[in-house]
């Protein structure tokens, strides 16, 4: 038994510190605004994994954090707060049911490591929670970008921690002792310093100049000279997360026009409203 508090600490740091660098920092709140907790929503309430809202209704992670889901019905996001506790008392924290989880067609285990995740409803938009551009090229080797993730080790009450990491290229992580697919992933992180960067929720994401870029897909690999994580690249499956967006916008067209003889007022200024906001979202997306 008196091993056991000796295996834990070393356990700890085979995975990464989390808060022991300088460089790692708490985020403060609207930092990372489109930054989103997956929730399963059942006896006992657990965090699933980490994704980023794409528009007003689609929250965009990776497939393998939802291989085992029981349920849907029991999954929700929580954006617009640092804290995933539920006793945070921030104003703008929003939690909505999700709909659908849609996984990328081509998902193997390792490449096309993609989920999109369909809200119930419209997320509110605020200074605080609001969806993120996705890309449209895979970022250059070295470009400066960030991470972010709730602590791992202590998930009901960690703050939204982040860092920065270079994209370093494929020859620079040929040593990791993960899969890197070099047609959908790509390698980033911290060439010197060891143990020292946080450690990443699956599914969270990565920014490159300001738009997101990549959604962490492999655990940190973390030795005495790198700390390398793998990212599913956000470029390689842009038409599939448009053609997704698209088809919602065309779902909600037809029920408009389906419904909008027999449909109160106030549901046609719904549609509208969501249409309006779909279309602003793929407009930002694009450019």
């Amino acid at each position: 038994m008196w091993m056991l508090p000796i295996i834990r600490v070393l356990l700890l740091f085979m995975i990464g510190c989390i808060t022991c660098n300088s460089d790692v920092m708490e985020a403060s709140l609207g930092q990372f605004p489109a930054m989103v907790a997956v929730l399963y929503d059942g006896v006992p309430r657990k965090y699933i994994c980490a994704a980023s809202l794409i528009a007003p209704t689609f929250v965009l992670s990776v497939a393998v954090c939802y291989g085992k889901i029981p349920r849907v019905t029991e999954v929700k996001i929580m954006g617009g707060d640092v804290h995933l506790q539920e006793t945070s008392t921030v104003k703008d924290r929003q939690e909505i049911g999700v709909l659908r989880i849609t996984i990328h067609p081509k998902y193997d285990g390792v490449s096309y490591n993609f989920a999109i995740l369909e809200l119930k409803k419209l997320v509110e938009r605020s200074r605080y929670f609001h969806s993120i551009g996705i890309t449209s090229s895979r970022p250059r080797v070295h470009t400066n970008c960030k991470v972010a993730g709730w602590d791992l080790l202590n998930r009901k009450a960690a703050p939204l921690l982040f860092t920065e990491a270079l994209v370093y290229s494929d020859v620079d992580c040929a040593s990791v002792p993960f899969e890197v697919h070099e047609q959908t992933m790509f390698c980033a992180g911290i060439k010197e310093g060891g143990l020292q960067t946080i450690g990443i929720d699956q599914g969270g994401p990565i920014i490159c100049n300001g738009k997101l870029a990549g959604v962490a897909s492999q655990p940190l690999s973390a030795s005495k000279e790198s700390v390398y994580g793998g990212y599913s690249d956000v470029s390689a499956v842009s038409e599939w997360i448009h053609s997704i967006l698209n088809e919602k916008m065309k779902r909600i067209w037809l029920s408009s026009k389906a419904k909008g003889s027999a449909s109160p007022a106030g549901t046609l200024i719904n549609y509208r409203k969501v249409l309006v906001a779909f279309y602003a979202t793929l407009k930002s997306n694009l450019q």
